[in-house]
């Protein structure tokens, strides 16, 4: 980033610009020492003379090192001097030029309380000050000051430094500190003293109007040849009035803002406030036609982060989200780490969400922690990349990003509600049933507490029933079904409330009632792609009723018509185990055999390819204990 050169009168403004160097103008060394000052000069004045000249041509070239050494040696041959004063001043300036650093602001807070002993000294002996530009460079120095002080979050202490430098805060309150250092005297102030107290003020709402009234002083005495001062100037005051809803007034800056050059970033920023309040006075006017021609603009990567944030989210509020996810998608790209950036991919991994794009999802909030984008940010960027984690296989790293996230969400209740529905359902598949209890019961109880029922209330009550029936709380499992299918009527005829309702007079053994409902989830889903899986889970367990009655027959029957299910290894599996114990049960090892081989080496990466390769290990043993009896031989 190369240094910019502003003039002494320090006019740097503090907001969206770097730390701005400070150098020499016809105020300022130039001023500094009378030349009849060396007319008759000694060794020690010649050698003064020519410190002072190698500082002074080294300021100009901004070789601020060599400048600041210099001054110091000249300081040490004129010391409790107005020269040596002056020396020590532009010593500070350069070594603040070469690195803004607290150390050496503080060296500038000490000039100040030097030059105000100066001033009471000089005052005393009945003088006075000679240098023409000593309130230019009392100005700067306090400007410098609250530079540091913003730079160090202490808003309060650069608003009052800033207050009492123009005049906005009575002289006859200054106590302490303020009292002990120099100010400037009959000197009004620049337009940069006044853009610094503005833009700090337009912060907070309850100094919009100081701000205004700053703006303002800063557009009268800012000369017409300082284009880019007063740039800042109007927009500062465009901004302070829109903000107190002085629309015209507002209005009238931007139009004369407008009409003059200025760069991409400042014509969006303006145009953007422009159509906002004109829009605010004319609502449902058409806009989208004059916003449109921005967008082109906003793809300069030159184009700061939030300039282009603010254009996306703009059109977002009209009602254009292809516009404000074509601006989000091209922010998102930029490897600037900033929070409009980092926000921008949190709502393109939202836009794949919705697509299940979960892939992109993943690589969007991957790296984004919750301490680099404020909240609600930080806990979306946890939030999607847990639920990404979750549909791409990734269990346990999803339980665990979604479970360090929680208590960020506690600020709000919908973010929270979002990521307890996917814990609960997550801890249900992985049949961890008491962590999905703790958070069924949580969002019941929200959804109690709730003026209307929200939709996602049958799911928790039908995962609470469920976690129910594992624990054999038949009674009450079969009570929430009843619960769901009064309050939700809809949900009285889908699978997984039928299955349940099927667990339950199972466990009563009311067999024949289970078995009418479990066909009836084979026959209305076992063609449907999305609800083949409870099909095939319901034919298991009719084909378990059978079982449990001996009904054999009806068992393989039931059991092959699973088979016939596509793409459901796991009860593929399940199921061509109990074929294979059905034909050991009914003395066709043979075939039991043939099923258990199938299971082994079809089905190996499920949990029952273990017991099948128990099972044909029995068959093998029998099979030989069997021919050795026949046999006769010994055992």
């Amino acid at each position: 980033m190369s240094k910019q050169v502003v003039l002494s009168r320090a006019r740097s403004i503090w907001l969206g610009t770097d730390w701005l160097l400070i150098v020499l103008t016809t105020f300022g060394l130039a001023a500094l020492y009378p030349t009849s000052a060396f007319s008759q000069p000694s060794s020690t004045d010649s050698q003064l003379a020519s410190l002072y000249k190698a500082a002074t041509k080294s300021f100009a070239a901004n070789d601020f090192e060599a400048a600041s050494r210099n001054f110091d040696a000249a300081l040490a041959l004129c010391p409790n001097s107005e020269l040596g004063l002056q020396c020590e001043y532009f010593a500070a300036i350069s070594r603040w030029n070469l690195q803004p650093t607290e150390q050496h602001a503080t060296s500038l807070a000490d000039w100040l309380r030097h030059a105000r002993q100066f001033e009471i000294q000089t005052e005393a002996k009945g003088d006075r000050i000679v240098s023409k530009s000593w309130n230019q460079w009392i100005e700067a120095a306090h400007l410098i000051l609250a530079k540091s002080e913003i730079g160090k979050n202490q808003m309060e202490a650069a608003i009052q430094r800033l207050q009492r430098l123009l005049r906005v805060q009575d002289n006859a309150n200054d106590q302490g500190v303020f009292k002990e250092i120099a100010w400037p005297r009959d000197h009004v102030g620049s337009a940069n003293a006044w853009l610094e107290l503005g833009f700090l003020s337009l912060r907070s709402p309850s100094t919009t109007q100081l701000a205004s009234d700053c703006f303002d002083n800063a557009i009268q005495q800012c000369p017409e040849s300082e284009t880019k001062l007063l740039e800042k100037a109007l927009w500062g005051c465009a901004q302070s009035a829109s903000r107190l809803e002085q629309w015209e007034k507002s209005i009238t800056h931007l139009s004369r803002l407008l009409s003059v050059p200025l760069d991409n970033e400042m014509r969006i920023r303006a145009k953007l406030l422009e159509t906002k309040i004109k829009l605010r006075q004319t609502p449902g006017m058409e806009i989208a036609r004059s916003l449109d021609s921005l967008v082109d603009q906003a793809m300069d990567d030159s184009l700061s982060d939030s300039t282009v944030y603010e254009l996306a989210v703009t059109f977002e509020e009209i009602g254009r989200t292809d516009k404000a996810n074509e601006l989000f998608l091209q922010l998102s790209h930029r490897t600037a780490a900033s929070s409009f950036v980092l926000e921008a991919r949190i709502r393109v991994a939202r836009e794949a969400a919705l697509k299940s794009d979960w892939k992109t999802v993943l690589t969007l909030t991957q790296g984004i922690s919750a301490s680099d984008v404020p909240f609600p940010w930080n806990a979306f960027a946890q939030y999607f990349q847990g639920k990404s984690l979750l549909q791409t296989g990734e269990t346990q790293r999803g339980l665990e990003t979604l479970s360090a996230v929680l208590p960020i969400c506690s600020k709000s209740k919908e973010l929270e509600t979002s990521v307890r529905l996917e814990l609960s359902e997550a801890y249900y598949l992985s049949e961890k049933m008491d962590r999905a209890a703790e958070h069924l019961t949580w969002l019941t109880n929200e959804a109690l507490q709730a003026k209307t029922k929200p939709t996602w209330l049958p799911r928790v009550l039908l995962r609470q029933g469920e976690v129910l029936a594992n624990r054999n709380q038949w009674q009450e499992a079969e009570q929430l079904v009843s619960a769901i299918c009064s309050d939700f009527p809809k949900w009285c005829d889908t699978p997984e409330v039928d299955y349940l309702l099927a667990r339950c007079r199972v466990a009563q053994a009311e067999f024949d009632a289970a078995r009418s409902i479990l066909t009836k989830i084979m026959d209305s889903s076992s063609t449907i792609p999305s609800n083949q899986s409870i099909a095939a889970r319901a034919g298991w367990m009719m084909g378990e009723t059978f079982m449990m009655q001996r009904r054999y027959g009806e068992a393989i029957t039931t059991y092959q018509r699973v088979l016939a299910i596509p793409n459901q290894d796991y009860w593929h599996a399940a199921c061509a185990t109990q074929l294979g114990l059905c034909a050991e049960l009914g003395q066709d090892p043979a075939t039991a055999y043939e099923w258990y081989q199938k299971v082994s080496t079809s089905y190996k990466d499920t949990p029952f390819a273990s017991t099948a390769q128990r099972r044909l290990a029995k068959i093998a043993s029998d099979s030989q204990q069997s021919q050795r009896i026949g046999s006769g031989t010994k055992r």
